[in-house]
């Protein structure tokens, strides 16, 4: 029984964390670093290595922030569905 209600604690603790939403997208800037992005948001869900850069994804089809770096510097970035 506590078992199950410490993993349900657990559960809505990491989805209460998320940095997926308007406050950290502001933070986001043109030419940060790939390390820089991930201070903000944390480790992304998806990332895509591309020749030269590199396409990442925090969130899901619903709610997301994708961001594209040439090199190691972030070139573009969107976000759908942030709150």
């Amino acid at each position: 029984m506590w078992v199950r209600i410490l993993c349900v604690a657990l559960v809505m603790g990491l989805v209460a964390c998320s940095k997926v939403d308007q406050k950290h997208y502001a933070q986001l800037e043109v030419g940060m670093s790939y390390d820089e992005v991930k201070d903000i948001l944390g480790a992304p869900d998806d990332c895509e290595d591309m020749m030269g850069g590199k396409k990442c994804r925090w969130g899901d089809d619903k709610q997301h922030i994708k961001t594209t770096f040439a090199g190691d510097s972030l070139l573009f970035f969107t976000g759908k569905g942030l709150k």
